[in-house]
């Protein structure tokens, strides 16, 4: 799945820079398949935990998720800060900053709440808003996990209906459909809990989001609907269920195929890039603005420079700050 990942990861940067694919956004189909992924690696972590006490457990998978998450974001936020320091200019940094706005930034937490905080204004790195969502999910998500069947199935289809009222404009398309944790909860859920299922019952539900989810693609562009993202998270759901659908064997079968040693290393050092590709392309991008000039920046040798340097920057970062703190504080993963 590394090479997933970073395609995804790639996909957001893209979109950063004013790259779409006819006029949609491909880095909104790439966040709601990293919500599905969320869930997927909630799913293999609790197995991990689940040999130790309730608690213990629970606290091993806070804390995996936590060292995980912050040593590469916290790093982030450094040289992000430096660059506004120095003069980067953005919508994202905007105004001066209080108090708030810098807890905001520190915890993460709060940031995808910025439609009514205007927390957007600054936010020191601003595909984290979505990283805030992640972490409010991996809050709640070890309770869902232990809840009784039939209240963790009201909790699914309730989501999945504030997801579908907001795709028809009932409630606001980007807040409750793409933003906000009670209309994306499903797709987390859909990662993390599709494992549980029997083999026909995980068949008919990952069959009905995908039948969901190109059925509302193709219904809104036949329609020419222009609400906020209503293409990209239908599309985004239906590839969620196609990554799904794909166990881990069969990607392994494909590597066999074209010559397994080899397409591993690439797809793991992809895989290894890819955190740090989502997390860092922003201070990479107000970089080449400051020193090289808006111009240079979009342009096809500027877009292939952030690319190359984030995904340089993101490997060494992986390899010198990331891995050394994993083998002290991740020992099972």
């Amino acid at each position: 799945m590394g090479a997933v990942r970073y395609f995804l990861a790639l996909a957001v940067l893209l979109s950063h820079m004013g790259i779409s694919v006819g006029d949609m956004n491909p880095g909104v189909v790439a966040v709601v398949v990293f919500y599905a992924l969320a869930g997927h690696v909630v799913y293999m972590l609790m197995t991990k935990f689940q040999s130790a006490s309730s608690w213990s457990g629970l606290l091993s998978f806070y804390k995996d998720r936590f060292w995980r998450i912050y040593p590469l974001y916290f790093i982030g936020l450094i040289l992000a800060v430096f660059l506004w320091i120095h003069g980067a200019n953005s919508h994202f940094i905007s105004k001066p900053p209080n108090t708030l706005d810098w807890l905001s930034n520190l915890s993460v937490i709060p940031l995808n709440f910025f439609m009514f905080s205007g927390q957007d204004q600054f936010t020191l790195i601003p595909p984290a808003w979505s990283l805030g969502l992640e972490i409010q999910f991996y809050i709640l998500a070890p309770f869902i996990l232990k809840i009784d069947k039939k209240l963790r199935n009201l909790i699914f289809f309730s989501s999945f209906l504030l997801f579908l009222l907001a795709q028809y404009n009932l409630f606001n398309s980007d807040t409750y459909g793409y933003r906000l944790l009670p209309g994306t909860l499903f797709i987390f859920m859909l990662g993390m809990t599709c494992h549980q299922l029997t083999s026909r019952d995980r068949h008919l539900l990952l069959g009905f989001l995908a039948l969901t989810g190109a059925g509302i693609f193709f219904f809104a562009t036949y329609y020419g609907i222009v609400r906020p993202f209503v293409r990209e998270t239908s599309l985004g759901l239906l590839l969620s269920v196609i990554v799904l659908s794909l166990h881990k064997q069969n990607f392994y079968i494909l590597e066999r195929g074209l010559g397994a040693k080899t397409l591993r290393h690439i797809s793991k050092s992809m895989g290894s890039a890819s955190y740090g590709l989502f997390i860092l392309h922003f201070s990479v991008i107000w970089w080449v603005d400051l020193y090289y000039g808006n111009t240079f920046l979009f342009s096809p040798l500027g877009i292939i420079s952030v690319i190359i340097l984030t995904t340089l920057l993101a490997l060494i970062l992986n390899a010198f700050i990331e891995k050394p703190i994993w083998k002290r504080s991740r020992p099972r993963v």
